[in-house]
């Protein structure tokens, strides 16, 4: 059983691997952001903003894979999860910075593209 037309056109297609990429690019710079070379790999997992990020990105490439054919595996509940998680992080995100914008950034200013991604 194929997917319909609509699932896996190039216009679509071409979609997808934008987010994909949008999403790999930000993931990467985060996580190297948040690089701390005493702890060793695997620190900037103590963010739950770096898990979200990290389901999108998984959730972004499940459906490309599907959306290229490499797949007939459906991601739904991948996707839901990764909706659920950025849902979270976005409310705590915001609740914190509307406290105090140094509770989220510190002493370094955020960017506006960060805030809005």
């Amino acid at each position: 059983m194929s997917l319909p037309r609509e699932q896996t056109g190039p216009i679509l297609r071409s979609y997808r691997w934008a987010v994909f990429l949008l999403a790999l690019g930000y993931w990467l710079y985060e996580f190297l952001e948040a690089l701390d070379p005493a702890s060793g790999f695997g620190w900037q997992f103590r963010y739950f903003t770096i898990w979200a990020l990290t389901a999108s990105l998984l959730s972004a490439w499940a459906v490309l894979r599907l959306s290229m054919g490499w797949t007939r595996r459906r991601p739904e509940t991948l996707a839901g999860a990764a909706a659920a998680m950025n849902a979270v992080a976005t409310a705590m995100y915001w609740k914190l910075h509307f406290q105090d914008p140094a509770l989220v950034s510190g002493d370094r200013p955020i960017l506006l593209w960060q805030d809005l991604y």
